[in-house]
């Protein structure tokens, strides 16, 4: 039998989604978690150069003949066997983008199924949930941090017309049901200061509008200067 008094979090691994639009922080955030690798489908590297990140970008070489995904899956094997050995030699695991991978593992069920070009059946979106469900299970599952980014959508819900921000996956009850594998779920969002100068924040509360969460529940709003050393220094001092 456990006790919640014995949780720490001196070595916890911290298993985080954060989704909004393009240019709002995301892999800069990501990028500053101890030790970290990307895997690489966005492209979008740039903002992080002349730091210490490893990195493989996934790209289909064709879309006639599509590899990324099964590429992805390989080193996702290789990860999962290194860390249930502890000779992974990485301390965090970072996918950007959730969204982008998805649309490679789509093209790849489509190539076998020599459907590509035509419109995804549902035989196909069904493989892709259960195929998103594995690698969700199992890059979560790796004894590391994980940092998961994703793109965000609109969705109106058809009775209360309500307007929700989520994170763009595919399917009907994915999108609001990905957050089950987070311990920690973030809303990126760029606003205007004082002067016009841009302030990034992240917002780890829901409202009717974004989905989002905590476990840690420690900030309401965290500021994008505030790095993963600096975020888990005013965690331990609000445990204390």
């Amino acid at each position: 039998m456990a006790n919640t008094k014995e949780l720490k979090t001196d070595n916890m691994k911290l298993k985080v989604l954060v989704y909004g639009g393009s240019g709002t922080g995301k892999t800069t955030f990501a990028s500053t978690f101890p030790k970290p690798y990307f895997f690489d489908f966005d492209g979008g590297m740039l903002s992080v150069r002349g730091k210490d990140v490893e990195y493989e970008s996934y790209v289909d070489k064709s879309m006639l003949r599509p590899d990324a995904a099964s590429k992805f899956a390989s080193r996702l094997e290789e990860f999962h066997v290194m860390s249930q050995a502890g000779t992974l030699p990485y301390q965090t695991v970072i996918l950007d983008s959730i969204t982008t991978m998805q649309e490679a593992v789509l093209r790849d069920i489509q190539a076998t199924n020599r459907t590509l070009g035509k419109q995804t059946n549902l035989q196909e979106w069904g493989m892709l949930v259960g195929k998103m469900e594995d690698i969700l299970y199992r890059i979560t599952s790796l004894n590391v941090h994980m940092v998961a980014i994703a793109h965000e959508q609109i969705v109106q819900d058809e009775l209360t017309s309500e307007v929700m921000i989520l994170p763009l996956i595919v399917g009907k009850k994915l999108p609001d049901r990905i957050a089950l594998w987070f311990d920690e779920v973030y809303h990126s969002r760029v606003d205007r200061g004082q002067g016009g100068k841009p302030t990034y924040q992240m917002m780890t509360v829901a409202d009717r509008k974004y989905k989002a969460k905590s476990r840690l529940n420690c900030f309401e709003v965290i500021e994008m200067s505030l790095n993963y050393d600096k975020m888990m220094t005013k965690i331990k001092a609000a445990q204390r």
